[in-house]
């Protein structure tokens, strides 16, 4: 009973982004709250920490590249130290976490899409008073770092409990993609249709970009791992039929595809983008800027927001435009690994998904694929969309990543050895 409330407690982190406490110079959030206690209680109580080698060498890597920069003056030590103890605390928690739950990754996940399910009807009923006109069914702005975001006048964006529809999307896009693989014909569901069908609604009316995009990319994961041509040319084809719909359709997306082929053919100009587009592009030539001063292993961990200030007046005439959004951690987490760990940084990313990643016909269980493609789907959305290292549980995706396909390898070994012994008999 005691681990299941702590499992409980420490999956909800994930989706505490509507708890910030935004204060000058530091952000509180509500995670830290539920975090630190924890991760104080697992150390005394099973007095050690457990820590991934793997991870620990790849810090140690970033620390001594960080450090260096400090000393030449393109990085700071508090922006340092910010970085390490928050990726520190997160990793090591939720690492713990799965070495206390003996690696049941299956336990874990029903928590987190028991959670999800409950975020997704709280963000459908958001929409129902919204389309009623029931304020305090819709209107959340008692939480610190919620606000309300209109489609128009008769819907919203769905967001839930969540600071916004993007976080919202990253943080139940897992699930999504778990959703529609149940309603595939898969031989192992995790959620029943009624469940399946909150989640794959609320993303859906959410409508948001990063929502879209990781509901196009679930879909193609899907197809891929199928692994039949046919089946992905159908793929394809419904990933175009559901872009061209989102495109004609809904009014924000149109306007920010339009706005960034505008922008990058030369025919619109960047202040007269999107707030959206603006941010996004213009840390993508900011983090270019850092990137050629420091390709091997960019400007060390916290960087970005000093190659902001460096590089801003190049990139736009910041008399015409005062208001910078995201200068911390860039929008975007291709873009920050980019600027803050250069070549380094990015190749140990896509090694750790490319080596860690389970295809559907390598996985001797008929589930874990499902499970790491989940997960592989908002990694990608959060390259694209959320630059933030740690929150949203990130650490908590990551380790379930990792175990996912460890417990396949795992497995295949087994089947492999008992293949051998019955040749043998």
């Amino acid at each position: 009973m005691a681990l299941q409330i702590i499992n409980y407690l420490s999956v909800f982190i994930v989706f505490s982004g509507g708890f910030i406490w935004i204060r000058p110079g530091m952000n509180l959030r509500g995670s830290y709250l539920i975090l630190a206690p924890l991760l104080i209680f697992f150390v005394l109580g099973l007095r050690k920490v457990y820590i991934n080698k793997g991870f620990l060498i790849i810090m140690l890597i970033l620390t001594v590249s960080a450090s260096y920069n400090i000393s030449i003056g393109k990085n700071t030590l508090v922006l340092l130290l910010k970085q390490i103890i928050g990726i520190g605390s997160s990793a090591i928690f939720f690492y713990i976490l799965m070495r206390i739950n003996k690696g049941n990754i299956e336990r874990l996940l029903k928590i987190y899409l028991n959670l999800a399910v409950f975020i997704g009807m709280v963000g459908l009923f958001q929409e129902f008073s919204y389309i009623i006109g029931f304020k305090l069914g819709y209107d959340y702005s008692f939480l610190p770092s919620w606000r309300l975001y209109r489609l128009n006048d008769f819907l919203l964006k769905i967001n839930s409990i969540i600071s916004e529809p993007a976080a919202f999307c990253y943080v139940m896009m897992p699930a999504f993609f778990i959703a529609i693989t149940g309603l595939t014909g898969a031989k192992y569901k995790f959620l029943s249709k009624w469940k399946s069908g909150i989640i794959i609604l609320s993303v859906m009316l959410s409508f948001s970009a990063t929502g879209y995009i990781g509901i196009l990319t679930s879909i193609f994961l899907v197809f891929y791992n199928y692994g039949k041509i046919k089946s992905l040319i159908h793929g394809i084809v419904i990933m175009m039929l559901f872009g061209g719909f989102f495109y004609t359709r809904v009014d924000s997306i149109k306007l920010r595809v339009d706005d960034s082929v505008g922008v990058l053919s030369g025919k619109q100009t960047l202040y007269a983008a999107n707030p959206s587009t603006f941010v996004l592009y213009s840390h993508a030539l900011i983090a270019y800027r850092s990137f050629k001063e420091n390709p091997l292993f960019g400007s060390g961990l916290g960087s970005h927001l000093i190659s902001y200030n460096k590089f801003i007046g190049e990139v736009i005439n910041t008399e015409k435009r005062t208001t910078f959004l995201n200068m911390e951690d860039a929008n975007s987490l291709f873009l920050r690994l980019l600027s803050e760990t250069g070549i380094v940084g990015l190749a140990m990313f896509f090694y750790f998904i490319f080596k860690f990643h389970i295809f559907r016909k390598n996985d001797p269980s008929g589930y874990l694929w499902v499970i790491n493609n989940a997960i592989l789907v908002m990694f990608m959305i959060r390259l694209v969309r959320s630059g933030h290292y740690f929150n949203g549980g990130l650490f908590f995706f990551v380790w379930m990543y990792y175990f996912s396909s460890k417990i396949a390898s795992a497995k295949s070994l087994r089947q492999d050895i008992h293949s051998q012994i019955e040749i043998i008999k």
